[in-house]
């Protein structure tokens, strides 16, 4: 059977329409099989499937369905990854509803596999090309449109965490301050866009060179950070001291709340950690009096019996920075980026994060 799958392959570039959706249809149900992966390892499958994402409804449907199944072989992945105009086809469908038909997140699932891996990584952010980023901002442009529409990409937020894993891709989210579109996502509803953007922006927090520019006023993280973590509890005056203005008892909004998935706040108490890793940045963030919100959230954990040991060190690292005198605490720069940035690796067809939702 595997060897007659092979003879489907050529019907793909058929001049015909109904002949190229005939060999897809047959094809398609076989990707999930690994013996007839082998056998497509010698054809030009890729080739044909890469083409086909840009045809005639319903074909892009069954072509990109291929892909994704293909491209959990780390083979024909490979395949796919050399193919550099992939990219930009990829993303010029997602972005535009009249090519994409309603399979915008068909093309970003794709994209999130390519970018599992660097080299993937390296050609949607274009790192060689003389205006890197290009793609990215037009990923993010169009993320940012549909919302408006009311039409949820989920899975870009999984291509933005990839892309962030790398150094280029750190700085082209940052210094580019494409960052600024994708920090309000950080209250979306759907819970799986919001640990996308938690985790993209943990990962740009292991930029600890750019922690200045992340910290200023251009862009403001911690704000975005803390707010998610501030309850509706009333705070005094003192404590409010230094505050970002927008965390004020006065300022909350009456359907405020406090971040309910236990993932996205164990990322943003971590990311507050990797923010300490220069002794400026601890300075802005004493000045900020941002102790006074993890000792609010250390409480409200608490009661709700939540238990987690590394969530635990987490804080206590925070507060043993915060509290503790500069002379007493005095590491070397950096000394606090101990892990490495997020990864979404796991099966290609799902995310990291789309896992139960447990909230507190």
């Amino acid at each position: 059977m595997a060897s007659y799958i092979a003879e489907i392959v050529p019907f793909l570039s058929d001049p015909k329409f109904e002949v190229r959706l005939l060999a897809l249809q047959n094809l398609t149900d076989w990707t999930n099989d690994q013996a007839t992966r082998e056998v497509l390892k010698g054809t030009e499958v890729i080739k044909s499937l890469s083409r086909l994402i840009e045809d005639t409804y319903p074909i892009p449907r069954h072509a990109l369905t291929c892909l994704i199944n293909l491209s959990e072989d780390r083979e024909l992945l490979a395949q796919m990854l050399k193919r550099s105009d992939l990219f930009e086809n990829v993303v010029n469908c997602a972005s535009d509803p009249k090519m994409n038909k309603g399979l915008a997140d068909m093309y970003l699932m794709l994209l999130s596999n390519l970018t599992r891996e660097k080299e993937g990584c390296m050609k949607l952010i274009g790192a060689n090309s003389k205006a890197p980023g290009l793609l990215v901002l037009k990923l993010v442009g169009a993320f940012c449109n549909n919302e408006k529409e009311g039409e949820e990409l989920t899975w870009a937020t999984t291509v933005l965490m990839n892309v962030t894993q790398t150094e280029e891709g750190r700085a082209v989210m940052i210094d580019r301050k494409i960052i600024l579109d994708i920090l309000p996502f950080l209250r979306h509803k759907n819970i799986l866009i919001r640990r996308g953007v938690v985790g993209m922006l943990r990962n740009c927090c292991f930029a600890s060179g750019k922690h200045p520019l992340l910290l200023s006023p251009e862009i403001s993280i911690l704000t975005h950070i803390l707010l998610p973590l501030r309850g509706t509890d009333v705070l005094s005056e003192d404590d409010m001291k230094g505050l970002p203005v927008e965390l004020h008892n006065h300022m909350l909004s009456p359907t405020h709340t406090r971040e309910e998935d236990k993932n996205c706040v164990k990322l943003l108490v971590e990311i507050i950690l990797l923010l300490t890793a220069t002794r400026s940045s601890r300075e802005f963030l004493r000045a900020s009096n941002v102790y006074v919100v993890i000792r609010e959230l250390s409480k409200f954990m608490q009661s709700k019996g939540y238990e987690d040991e590394e969530f635990s060190e987490m804080v206590l690292k925070i507060v043993e920075v915060l509290v503790n005198e500069e002379a007493k605490h005095q590491p070397e720069e950096g000394d606090v980026l101990e892990k490495k940035p997020e990864v979404n690796d796991t099966a290609p067809k799902k995310p990291k994060w789309e896992e139960e939702i447990e909230e507190i």
